[in-house]
């Protein structure tokens, strides 16, 4: 019989590490389910079609075997937190670990005691083989077909890894059940899709069911409320929610943040739906943008109505007209696909000018004159490059 994916094979094994150090041994056979969380998939793919009596000697790389180490997962604790008998090499559970510790550190990992000192303790949550190369020869010594409770077994360990992806999808902000993220077929045929995930986890969540867990659905062609685009907007330009009123409603704390901000918006019924003009309005306010006289960009925006907010988003690259016929639509409501499209481009336009207010004019500070802002914005890219480089090239290239 021949070793397959439904299958049951018996070893014995010795581990070693590169140097050749001894690390395991198993001298009687033990066996494995072939398909299960047994075996590395590195060792269930060279066992593949062998027989009993098969001898084989593999070279493990860290990431076919236990990883590659993080030292992201090495804490540094005080040592009193902790009311137990410590001793180096003991495990403790993430979960169990005292209040106090680094609250960075994963509750769902298993720890190990690695140094001791009189008032700290390093807890490694690396596996103790993590970032080491291995090298393992093994023996066939039987194989057997899967029993139906082995099989029975191997089915549900797949539904329930099955069911970690889809969980670790949503966690990560890969996923949504009603948009396709980076990795689902439809994702690049979707619009939206790039605008949604571009802000999710921060800027928005999707909505949550009445306990306050998240359902993992945005819901892109809902009409947006108030509410939303107040928060929205505030949290991609790093506000952050302030003193809310005692109210019941869950923006009242962005809306102290906005009201306090002088936001327009702020001041209205949030529960309402939201139009594009007023969407527009508080990106221009919350984004500290200014108008300039009116230039007539869109058809149906006169001089007489609030034209300043869209005029300004027109010339910054936020917005464009409606279609063939070129409208703002002002009274018009936005969805929620709509929304992030228009707060992803508000990110980017706001990265670009922290860049220019940052970067490039805190290098005045260093003696080197920027161009002034009537000279024009790529006059003042270029002097700056051509500046830099003429202090890191020599000069006889100028």
């Amino acid at each position: 019989m021949e070793i397959n994916q439904q299958c049951v094979v018996a070893l014995t094994w010795t581990l070693k590490d590169t140097l050749g150090e001894e690390l395991d041994v198993l001298s009687a056979p033990v066996e494995f389910l072939v398909g299960g969380d047994d075996l590395f998939q590195a060792i269930e793919d060279a066992l593949q079609g062998h027989e009993v009596g098969a001898e084989l000697d593999l070279q493990i790389e860290p990431e076919q075997g236990f990883g590659d180490f993080n030292d992201q997962l090495v804490f540094l604790e005080s040592r009193k937190l902790f009311t137990v008998e410590l001793e180096e090499g003991m495990t403790l559970e993430g979960a169990s670990l005292p209040a106090g510790c680094n609250p960075d550190a994963p509750k769902d990992v298993l720890y190990t005691v690695t140094e001791i000192y009189p008032e700290h303790i390093v807890l490694d949550g690396n596996h103790p083989l993590a970032g080491i190369a291995l090298r393992l020869s093994l023996k066939v010594e039987g194989i057997r077909e899967a029993t139906e409770e082995e099989m029975t077994e191997l089915v549900t360990e797949g539904q329930h890894w099955l069911a970690e992806c889809v969980a670790a999808k949503y966690e990560y902000n890969l996923g949504l059940n009603d948009v396709p993220g980076p990795f689902d077929e439809g994702y690049d045929d979707t619009w939206y899709a790039g605008y949604v995930f571009e802000g999710l986890g921060d800027q928005w969540q999707g909505y949550k069911d009445s306990t306050g867990e998240l359902t993992y659905t945005y819901g892109p062609s809902d009409t947006t409320l108030r509410a939303e685009a107040l928060k929205m907007v505030l949290a991609a330009l790093g506000y952050e929610e302030s003193g809310s009123d005692g109210g019941s409603n869950w923006w009242a704390g962005w809306q102290s943040a906005g009201q306090s901000e002088g936001l327009t918006l702020a001041s209205a019924d949030l529960s309402q739906s939201v139009t594009r003009g007023e969407v527009f309005r508080l990106m221009f306010e919350a984004a500290n943008m200014t108008g300039s006289a009116y230039q007539g960009y869109f058809p149906d925006v006169n001089s007489s109505v609030d034209y300043s907010p869209v005029e300004a988003l027109y010339e910054a690259g936020m917005v464009t007209g409606d279609g063939d016929t070129g409208y703002a639509r002002l009274n018009d409501t936005l969805n929620r696909a709509e929304v992030a499209a228009l707060i992803s481009r508000m990110m980017e336009w706001d990265e670009t000018e922290s860049f220019i207010d940052e970067d490039l004019v805190a290098y005045t500070d260093s003696g080197v004159s920027i161009a002034s802002e009537e000279e024009g914005f790529w006059s003042n890219v270029l002097g700056f490059m051509s500046r830099m480089l003429s202090k890191l090239l020599p000069a006889n290239l100028f």
